[in-house]
């Protein structure tokens, strides 16, 4: 492969949305350049670095110019460079619906018909079917980068020291006796904090957050009644689960050794596990209901409906997603969006050595339900903020679980209806 300089654009934004940038210099005449903007952190960036390199090798005259903006102030920007007309050509977008309604991402799928991919052959099917618009069209505006599970996160010796086995597979009930003997025992201070288990047990009972057209919530449904009542209990009566009020920041009651045995998060929470060297930890798969089922979700990249250069943005797309070579580097830092265990094994040899069950997890995630999908539908911001707030309530003890959620429910339906009716009218 050319050695080359690659070109770095950091975009940092200020009070007053100041604008830095350091270069290679300016590009040769014939230079095709191709922008793409992501808040994707640094180790993930070295993958995108690494299929920029071959993209460059493999399309003469192509030079990818990435542009760095940090999460928090990411769509803020993004939403300026949209109203200005100076949108990226390729950009990382897990709010596509937004950007679909406003006109503002390229149809993807006449390129994977152009170069006969039929992305469900590769791709895990519930994090790529959400990216057409509409469901079940075939039309799709979206491909995902990357795959997200999550996974429980154990303090093994908390559980040696309740005498409680570390579960290759186990179900709620199990799962409710193993955190009730890690407190009774004196092992731990809680056995878990809340977090994703509402949509966990759901799942666990092929319920997602909405129905399958996504055109109504499920929150107010017999799945998450009893999820609900499953957690409330655990919190008020066994008082195995830590309410909100409890602990401010669950990886750190984790981490530290000393409050929580258990603590739920993705697979993005590797890196940070990686650094407690103070006990021996593990993953653990999902307890089962009904089925097996884990949480599935990605990050997104689009094409921008205003690029000039839509075919060099579906080259560099095609090998950031397609190609083994990208994915493949991708295991290193996170999961990869491919169904073929085979192309993870650089993720799993990574971190098996401290996490034995990873590949036991990881199985599951590629069998199982997926649920979360259904997160990135429309108003997910808006969604996200009523269910939080919501739980917090439902925890604290504020409101009674089987009124809070159905009204919900409702909310979230409002929210919908809004961008339909919207959609209705692009039609």
């Amino acid at each position: 492969m050319k050695k080359h300089v690659f070109a770095w654009v950091v975009l940092v934004v200020l009070l007053g949305g100041s604008l830095f940038a350091s270069g290679s210099g300016e590009p040769a005449a014939t230079t095709k350049t191709l922008r793409f903007s992501t808040w994707a952190p640094e180790k993930q960036r070295e993958v995108y670095t690494y299929v920029a390199e071959i993209f460059e090798e493999e399309v003469p005259g192509a030079e990818l110019v990435m542009e760095y903006v940090d999460y928090n102030n990411y769509y803020k920007k993004l939403n300026s460079q949209y109203a200005s007309g100076n949108a990226p050509d390729v950009i990382q977008n897990n709010d596509f619906y937004t950007y679909y309604i406003n006109d503002g991402l390229m149809e993807i799928s006449t390129y994977l018909k152009k170069d006969g991919i039929n992305p469900y052959d590769t791709l895990i099917k519930g994090i790529t079917e959400i990216c057409e618009i509409p469901l079940g069209s075939g039309k799709l505006y979206a491909l995902p980068v990357d795959f997200y599970q999550y996974w429980i996160y154990a303090n093994v010796d908390m559980f040696k020291q309740a005498g409680v086995p570390v579960p290759k597979e186990w179900t709620w009930d199990e799962f409710r006796a193993a955190c009730k003997k890690l407190v009774d025992s004196g092992a731990a201070e809680f056995a878990y904090a809340p977090s994703g288990f509402p949509q966990t047990y759901a799942g666990t009972y092929e319920t997602d957050y909405l129905t399958d057209d996504w055109k109504k919530s499920q929150f107010g449904s017999k799945a998450y009644l009893d999820a609900m009542k499953f957690i409330t209990t655990t919190i008020f009566e066994d008082k195995s689960c830590a309410a909100p009020k409890d602990v401010d920041d669950t990886y750190q009651a984790f981490s530290n050794g000393k409050i929580l045995a258990m603590y739920t998060t993705g697979t993005w929470g590797f890196q940070p596990m990686m650094k407690i060297t103070d006990f021996d930890w593990d993953v653990l798969p999902m307890p089962k209901g009904r089925v097996e089922s884990n949480y599935g979700t990605a990050d997104y990249v689009t094409i921008n409906t205003s690029s000039k250069q839509g075919d060099l943005a579906w080259e560099f797309m095609k090998r950031l997603i397609f190609d083994e070579r990208g994915t493949k580097k991708m295991a290193v830092y996170t999961s990869p969006p491919v169904k073929d265990i085979s192309q993870w094994e650089d993720f799993i040899t990574l971190y098996e050595g401290e996490a034995p069950n990873i590949r036991i997890c990881i199985e599951q995630a590629l069998r199982g339900y997926t649920w979360g999908v259904s997160g990135w539908a429309p108003g997910q911001k808006d969604r996200t903020a009523l269910f939080n707030s919501t739980l917090n309530d439902i925890y604290s003890g504020a409101v009674k679980y089987d009124e809070a959620m159905p009204k919900l429910a409702e909310q979230i339906n409002q929210i919908l209806d809004r961008f339909y009716a919207a959609e209705a009218k692009k039609k």
